[in-house]
């Protein structure tokens, strides 16, 4: 595996008198293109970006690109500064180390260089770190303190060494990534005190270093060891690395066979995916690509977070919010009713029949419902068999449509009784004003008594004269 490195070559508009002056504001043309090539071996998908505020952040309006399978892109730079670095960020899953193009590089890192810098590397970054925490230095001064670390000269520390084919020197800047002693972040890259202090802590190893060994971790310490105890070159050594022959992974650390960076639950040895990242492992999620959802408690399909009855296999919605299912509710959108035990659409609570399907309401409350009550707003009446308008209980003669009352309780209905208040009379055959009963001669208009008759022989009818 060879080291990363940035090399920026200048297009046809830019000098290298141009780069020179990059340090220190005598540039005089200010549109360029910067050509870069980025290699560990050729790096592809890394961004690489003019860092006009130092922040180490790709901002908005910073020129920046995206490395191509052979390493290159060209970055546009309309307003070159004496104060401005170019910034190497290597992206986890997406930049490939064409070396190994079937496995992306895992570990995010940033590479650096002072202003003016014509190549990119973990050397040069570490002396972009040795000019941000003193100030005062000028580069070639921290470029001496990174040449004396390494036990290098200090043309070397800038120099393009792969191309150089120093290959000692190629081998310890590959241990500084190797083993995390370049930034993986901004916020580290601007507080480089912590890094500086373990180079400081591991300069005698990395100055012993060479063509044949690596700086790797063993446990919590830092070791030497030959190459080939590090088949895969992850920095971990092939004794101490549970994937011997994958770069991306050295720890397995609950044994369930898949690598502490790939697996989702590196101390679950029953969990390896999270695929919609809600905390809980595919094994146990029921639900493995909802992130709303874990469980399904009653195996109805529906999540319980979903379920407004998590523990009832038959329900899953409760519409009206009444407590009772949609499935067993006969009337799911209505709260105050869950039965309709007579299926006539009417729910229990409203119906006044709830047993009687023809029947929803009693108006009058006479126990008879509207539908079967003639009368469905009088409480006195319900029937009228004889369909005079008279109910039953108020018709005299609730079969005969033609009578309703007999107000003198002779039997006689009102409408037939030529006497309606007289109970010994119905009939007045000769219409004289007299029932038939009373009526001497009830077929003569003309009388109705009997005369009276008198025996005149007693008398002296002379003197009547």
């Amino acid at each position: 595996m060879r080291l990363s490195r940035i090399s920026l070559c200048l297009g046809g508009i830019l000098s290298a008198a141009l780069l020179a002056g990059c340090g220190d504001g005598s540039v005089e043309d200010s549109t360029a293109q910067m050509r870069i090539t980025a290699l560990d071996g050729y790096l592809q998908g890394a961004m690489v970006w003019l860092d006009l505020d130092g922040d180490f952040e790709l901002d908005q309006g910073e020129p920046s690109a995206t490395t191509d399978e052979n390493g290159l892109f060209l970055l546009d730079v309309a307003e070159p500064s004496d104060a401005a670095c170019v910034v190497v960020k290597v992206i986890p899953g997406e930049t490939i180390d064409m070396d190994q193009p079937s496995t992306p590089v895992r570990q995010s890192y940033l590479l650096t260089a002072p202003p003016g810098g014509v190549v990119v590397s973990p050397l040069t970054t570490l002396v972009e770190l040795e000019r941000q925490q003193q100030p005062g230095i000028t580069t070639e001064q921290a470029i001496l303190l990174v040449a004396n670390r390494i036990g290098a000269l200090p043309e070397e520390i800038t120099q393009d060494y792969l191309e150089r084919e120093q290959t000692q020197l190629a081998n310890q800047a590959r241990s500084l990534v190797a083993v995390g002693l370049v930034p993986s972040d901004a916020e580290q890259a601007l507080d480089g005190a912590e890094l500086l202090a373990m180079v400081t802590q591991v300069e005698d190893l990395i100055l012993q270093l060479t063509e044949d060994e690596t700086l790797i971790w063993s446990g919590d310490e830092l070791v030497v060891v030959v190459n080939d105890d590090d088949d895969d070159d992850d920095g971990v050594a092939d004794d101490l690395d549970a994937f011997p022959n994958d770069s991306a992974e050295s720890a397995d650390s609950d044994g369930d066979g898949v690598g502490d960076n790939a697996d989702a639950f590196p101390l679950d040895p029953a969990e390896t995916l999270d695929s919609d990242s809600d905390g809980v492992g595919d094994n146990a999620d029921a639900f493995p690509l909802d992130p709303a959802e874990t469980l399904d408690s009653d195996s109805d399909g529906v999540g319980d977070n979903a379920d407004a009855f998590p523990l009832d296999p038959a329900e899953t919605l409760d519409s009206d919010g009444d407590g009772v299912g949609d499935n067993a509710d006969a009337l799911p959108l209505d709260p105050a009713e869950t039965l309709d035990s007579d299926s006539d659409g009417v729910g229990d609570n409203a119906d006044a029949f709830p047993l009687d399907p023809a029947e929803t309401l009693d108006s009058d409350s006479d126990g008879v419902g509207d539908n079967a009550d003639t009368f469905p707003l009088d409480p006195a009446e319900t029937l009228d068999s004889d369909g005079d308008g008279v109910g039953d209980n108020a018709d005299a003669f609730p079969l005969d449509p033609q009578e309703t009352a007999d107000s003198d309780g002779d039997g006689i209905g009102n409408n037939s009784d030529a006497f309606p208040d007289d109970p010994n009379e119905t009939v007045d055959s000769d219409g004289d004003g007299v029932g038939d009963n009373a009526d001497a001669y009830p077929q003569d208009p003309e009388q109705s008594v009997i005369a009276a008759s008198y025996d005149t022989s007693r008398f002296d009818t002379a003197q009547w004269q």
